[in-house]
């Protein structure tokens, strides 16, 4: 990058000598040829540092004006112009800004300290060189200002989404350890209840099946095995750093605990109305538990962030799968606008889990709806 600058530098100061060259030779700048070309080479040459010694560049390129001014040459013809014009910018844009100051400052003397040798010369060429070296080392100032506040900005968005993602994964973290939770105990009850029976059945059977005691006392083994790796699994979950603190530990609640958590709303001020058709005899407990965590989860949202103290919730037992429905009348949201809830993720990963689906809808002035549908069994 800094070659690249170099040799644009380079042809920059070759276009702005070119440029003044044809000036002179045109008659544009006026005087003895001994004095013009010297003075619009130093002005011109100087260019081709611009970038890289700014501070140096600006001042040789002014002195090259200086000089001009002081033998009694007018400062005539573009390139000349445009050539200082040029540095004043650069020095401020590219350096700090109480040496571009301090150097635009110098710049401006350098021309002011022989300005009475200008021929009917003036307030208005004190201005005009003021204006004329001030002005763009102002604008360059201003635009390097402007870089670094955007630079900074991006800078801090690019922290800022850093840190959203890692509340993210944590949050992902932290359902999952529920779910594992909640998937142990389930899991864990039902294979103890195999083991049970097979213990019970191998203890009644009569002497001479020797191979269905071996069978069953296997069964019993693997079983036990099974509690055991469950266990396990859960023990590195936590090991990975999933288990943070603040993770509830599983409660077992399901389809029959949503009235009591409706009822806990309702003590709070929300106003629900709550339906469940069909029997939960049949739904597999995790199914259950994910329903009530769900359920939980929405009616939160409708008190934090819902402004209304009216809700809907309806769940319906079908033969195949669980339907579930949450509908507020609220503000609502934008589902496209950033937050720094995760809630939904939440959900999400649930529902995935369990091989079912989840729409939330909602637009801002007409309140949130959940809608969830999962299988009755997940084996």
């Amino acid at each position: 990058m800094t070659g690249l600058r170099a040799h644009g530098d380079l042809l920059v100061a070759a276009a702005f000598t070119v440029w003044a060259m044809v000036e002179i030779a045109s008659g544009t700048v006026l005087g003895p040829t001994w004095q013009t070309v010297p003075t619009a080479l130093i002005t011109t040459g100087a260019l081709a540092g611009r970038r890289r010694w700014p501070q140096v560049s600006a001042l040789i390129c002014a002195a090259g004006a200086t000089i001009r001014t002081a033998i009694g040459l007018d400062m005539q013809g573009m390139a000349l112009l445009t050539a200082v014009f040029l540095a004043a910018y650069t020095v401020g844009r590219q350096a700090p800004t109480r040496r571009a100051v301090l150097v635009v400052g110098l710049m401006v003397a350098m021309v002011w300290s022989v300005l009475w040798r200008v021929r009917d010369g003036g307030a208005y060429d004190w201005v005009f060189v003021l204006l004329w070296i001030g002005g763009p080392g102002l604008a360059g100032g201003a635009l390097r200002h402007q870089v670094g506040r955007a630079a900074a900005m991006a800078g801090r968005a690019a922290r800022a989404e850093l840190d959203r993602d890692r509340h993210v994964q944590m949050a992902l973290r932290r359902e999952r350890v529920r779910i594992a939770r909640e998937l142990h105990d389930t899991v864990t009850h039902a294979v103890s209840v195999m083991v049970l029976h097979a213990g019970a059945v191998r203890s009644r059977l009569p002497a001479g099946t020797a191979v269905e005691q071996q069978a069953l006392a296997e069964t019993e083994a693997t079983g036990r095995r099974a509690i055991a790796e469950l266990r396990q699994l859960l023990e590195l979950l936590r090991a990975d750093g999933a288990d943070v603190d603040g993770v509830e530990a599983a409660s077992g609640a399901g389809l029959a605990d949503l009235p009591r958590l409706v009822e806990q709303s309702r003590a709070l001020g929300l106003v629900v109305d709550f339906r469940l058709t069909g029997s939960a005899l049949g739904v597999d407990p995790m199914v259950g538990s994910s329903i009530y965590r769900i359920v939980q989860e929405a009616l939160t949202n409708v008190r934090r962030h819902g402004h209304t103290e009216h809700a809907q919730v309806c769940v319906d037992v079908a033969r195949d799968e669980v339907r579930l429905r949450v509908v507020d009348d609220g503000v609502g949201t934008d589902l496209t606008a950033p937050t720094d809830g995760f809630g939904l993720l939440g959900m999400r990963e649930r529902i995935g889990v369990l091989g079912g689906q989840l729409e939330v809808d909602s637009t801002p002035g007409r309140g949130f709806t959940v809608s969830a549908r999962l299988p009755v069994r997940t084996l």
